[in-house]
């Protein structure tokens, strides 16, 4: 029997083109200043996240973001990217009622202006263990990696409650971004 390794594909960019970053806090955070200092900078493609805080869109247009907060047994946690209009892509978990720590991830996809720069704000103290990325931001241009992306965002801004036990389909009537018209891709 023979078996042979998987291959896996490169990302369609190389060092120098587009822009891609990954960084990480590696202890609990409860700072005065709410902007959030990112210590372990894993991946910066591009240079645009700059000084462990701040990323800088080096073109307009749409950007992926996924954010995670380490969250401590009976706290409030609230994380948010700012100068993002309208707001998208928090977290906050309100309850205290959590008896364990949790991580709590968001995604979103905004459009940003060039040069527009965005960090992340910590309302309440978060917590982190190192190399466990507790703490994370991560993002990427769409336009820098993929010529005429077809990309969408939908969601609800209100709770959901299924008609009944069996209902599987959750509506999502609130589309953010559409582009590519992706609406005509879903069966």
């Amino acid at each position: 029997m023979t078996t042979t390794a998987p291959t896996t594909t490169q990302p369609p960019v190389t060092e120098g083109d587009g822009v891609i970053f990954f960084a990480t806090r590696t202890s609990d955070w409860s700072g005065s200043n709410p902007v959030l200092l990112f210590d372990d900078t894993r991946v910066n493609i591009g240079q645009r996240f700059q000084d462990g805080f701040s990323f800088t869109a080096n073109n307009s247009g749409l950007h992926f973001f996924s954010l995670s907060a380490g969250a401590l047994a009976h706290t409030e946690t609230i994380l948010s990217l700012t100068d993002i209009k309208p707001a998208r892509g928090n977290i906050r978990r309100e309850s205290t009622a959590n008896s364990g720590d949790d991580v709590i991830y968001r995604n979103t996809i905004v459009n940003l202006d060039r040069d527009q720069a965005i960090t992340v704000e910590a309302m309440t103290v978060l917590a982190s263990n190192g190399d466990d990325a507790l703490i994370s931001w991560g993002g990427f241009s769409f336009d820098d990696l993929f010529v005429d992306p077809v990309v969408f965002s939908a969601g609800r801004d209100s709770e959901y409650r299924p008609d009944s036990p069996t209902k599987h389909i959750i509506e999502l009537p609130d589309v953010f971004v559409n582009q590519g018209d992706s609406s005509s891709k879903i069966p």
